[in-house]
């Protein structure tokens, strides 16, 4: 029998034959006298009130009987019941995966059937190392229902193993996209709380496990600070997380443009020589938070620079500047500088 007539009968099938027979009682009590009195009438004489109590009382003796007539049959009913299982040992976990459920076919009388429906019983399997046999566990389970017998239980046998527990501490791997509205970006660097999370769970699959992603997900036109929990992604069953969410904090910060010129300079030159750079400046253009705008103008926020061996190594007569900026406290981003590329001469002995 499919599921589906197995939850309609389960609906009905406790209250029926109370249900029955209190109709039957009250029906006679009211309606048997008047039955007696309109059977001798004519058909057209009976109004259409009094025809519908008589057409919904013969609809519930109709299908009262046809239910307890085929719940007497013998049907098959395919479901899930749960698994339990002890914890490993102490020191040990598992290495292979237990099932949380036993699809199971059982067959019997429809009213038996119904029983187990609504409330299925749990399967109780042992934790000891080497092979369970679910289908005799699952027989063990049904010991109430003696009329009723297991055809069919998928896994039939499942292998168990364990092996020496393990837990450590990794860093937690923020998988969160922030895409900002124009002109608007992060200041420093992204909060994580916590930072790390402890995982837990046999050796061999915690060792390789260098960190733990967030879920990945994407933050579109963000203009505020941003202050959300994420959750870790789900770990497989076998390995436990400690938490398994993180809160995400990020400044965000409304930017503008700005310019500044600076000199280039040598870095690790030998004692002795001297490099002259044409032309001697470059400008600098950079984004900064409007809210550090002041303090940004009022110093000179980058440094150009071209080491000693690039020139060594150079052959065209032309060298590339490395820009860095060297004030702390400013969150200042290069956009350019111009020229790109500057030439050298002069390197001579002092």
């Amino acid at each position: 029998m499919v599921v589906s007539f197995m939850y309609f009968t389960s609906l009905y099938s406790g209250m029926l034959m109370q249900l029955f027979k209190s109709v039957s009682n009250w029906f006679g009590r009211t309606y048997g006298e008047f039955i007696k009195r309109k059977l001798s009438r004519d058909k057209d004489d009976i109004p259409q009130s009094e025809r519908v109590v008589v057409f919904i009382f013969a609809f519930m003796i109709a299908l009262s009987m046809w239910l307890l007539v085929n719940l007497g049959r013998d049907y098959n009913l395919t479901l899930n019941l749960p698994v339990l299982h002890a914890d490993p040992p102490d020191g040990k976990a598992f290495i292979t995966e237990i099932p949380r459920n036993a699809n199971t076919t059982v067959s019997g009388e429809g009213w038996k059937l119904i029983s187990i429906y609504n409330n299925p019983p749990q399967v109780i399997v042992p934790v000891d190392e080497g092979t369970i046999n679910v289908f005799e566990a699952v027989q063990g389970s049904l010991s109430n229902f003696p009329d009723v017998s297991v055809s069919k239980v998928q896994p039939m046998i499942v292998n168990v193993a364990t092996e020496e527990k393990m837990e450590k501490r990794i860093p937690i791997r923020n998988d969160v996209t922030i895409e900002t509205r124009r002109r608007f970006n992060v200041i420093g660097e992204i909060s994580l709380t916590p930072d790390s999370v402890t995982v837990s769970g046999a050796r061999s699959l915690i060792e390789p496990i260098e960190y733990w992603p967030t879920e990945a997900r994407e933050l579109d036109d963000v203009k505020e600070d941003l202050d959300i929990e994420v959750q870790l992604r789900k770990a497989q069953r076998l390995i436990h997380l400690q938490t398994e969410k993180v809160r995400i904090q990020a400044e965000i910060a409304e930017f503008t443009e700005a310019e500044v010129r600076v000199q280039v300079t040598t870095r690790n030159l030998p004692a002795g020589r001297r490099v002259s750079y044409s032309p001697t400046m470059l400008t600098i253009r950079y984004d900064v938070p409007i809210n550090q705008y002041n303090a940004a103008s009022s110093v000179i926020p980058f440094q150009a620079y071209v080491n000693y061996s690039t020139i060594v190594n150079d052959t065209t007569g032309y060298v590339t500047p490395q820009i860095e900026p060297i004030i702390e406290g400013l969150d200042v981003r290069l956009r350019s500088h111009q020229p790109r590329r500057v030439s050298y001469f002069n390197v001579v002995a002092e």
